[in-house]
């Protein structure tokens, strides 16, 4: 039985660039070669990220617009309907950055589970061979990450609900 143990330091987004076995590696009296993970979440992350950093400048935007012009907000028409325009843009773009992070979250599970080293790795396939991955990298800071970034979005829309 051949065993893996797969820890993560840091979230790997291109599991295509990190090595599973390094070249001419014996194992189980087999030499295997280089093989590496399958999987890319790099865009997903990206994305994420890029809205997170959007959202967060456009805030700090309309915290100096609130607090330094509200005069001239509350006399407009269009400050309000604009800010409410793209307040529900970024809602949206939460939501679906949101799904890509956990989609992307769930492809590394998948490509690091037993089930995926045993269709990435040949060694696998032989029928004398057992391939089982026996320790977890912890996950669950990520798997926190997930369900907060969707109770934001919840807590987002109730309080807009309960604002009209």
């Amino acid at each position: 039985m051949l065993h893996f143990s797969l820890c993560f330091y840091t979230f790997i987004c291109r599991l295509n660039q990190e090595l599973l076995v390094e070249n001419n590696t014996t194992l189980c009296n087999r030499t295997v070669p280089a093989t590496h993970l399958v999987g890319d979440s790099s865009s997903s992350v990206e994305f994420f990220v890029a809205v997170a950093v959007l959202a967060f400048l456009y805030s700090m935007v309309a915290l100096l617009v609130y607090l330094g012009y509200m005069h001239v907000y509350r006399d407009s028409d269009f400050g309000p309907m604009f800010d409410f325009a793209l307040t529900a843009v970024f809602a949206f773009l939460w939501l679906v950055c949101s799904s890509a992070w956990a989609r992307g979250l769930q492809t590394v599970k998948d490509a690091t589970g037993t089930a995926g080293i045993e269709s990435t790795l040949a060694l696998c396939t032989d029928k004398d061979v057992k391939c089982e991955v026996t320790e977890y990298a912890s996950l669950h800071s990520l798997n926190i990450s997930v369900v907060r970034n969707y109770t934001n979005q919840s807590a987002v829309l109730f309080h807009y609900l309960l604002s009209c």
